[in-house]
Parts: structure tokens; C-alpha cells; sequence
């Protein structure tokens, strides 16, 4: 495998392809560059047998707001609704 812009791609153990975004400074938000980096990687996974699974995750970001996971009070989106029993 070869470099990616922000990206790291690591194969930890056998038939597992760990990539990870690597912009924590940005909350690991994508680029046009980042975006068309992980299509280049998806089209030679593809190709490549030996890959079984593709785990994506973040780089851990942590700063004066956060909570050491990653803060959720900046994300918006509709309220949860209660399930009901």
C-alpha cells in the first residue's frame, strides 16, 4: 500500500485493513483530496484478496471542549424519540 493525504492504513493482523482518518485537529473531517484518496483505496482493496475486512475510524481527537472521546454537543440533527415498550 502506499502513502494516502490524511490518511493512515495499517493491516494489524491478517485479512484486516484498519484505515484511519487522520485529521484530528479538524475533528477528522474529510478533504476533496481525502475523499478521492479513499476511493483510490477502495478500488484496490477490491483487488486485493488478501484484504477480508476494512475497519474506518477516526484519529482521537482531544481539546479543551472535549471529553476525551470526541465531543457530541456540536452535532445537530433531529432529537432521539423515545422508544415505547
Amino acid at each position: 500500500m502506499r502513502e494516502w493525504p490524511g490518511i493512515a492504513v495499517e493491516r494489524p493482523e491478517a485479512g484486516i485493513l484498519l484505515v484511519t482518518l487522520n485529521r484530528p485537529d479538524k475533528l477528522n473531517a474529510l478533504t476533496f483530496e481525502m475523499f478521492d484518496a479513499l476511493n483510490e483505496l477502495r478500488h484496490e482493496v477490491e483487488d486485493d484478496a488478501s484484504v477480508r475486512m476494512v475497519v474506518l475510524t477516526g484519529a482521537d481527537w482531544v481539546g479543551p471542549d472535549s471529553d476525551g472521546g470526541g465531543s457530541t454537543s456540536r452535532r445537530r440533527g433531529p432529537e432521539p424519540v423515545p422508544c415505547r415498550s
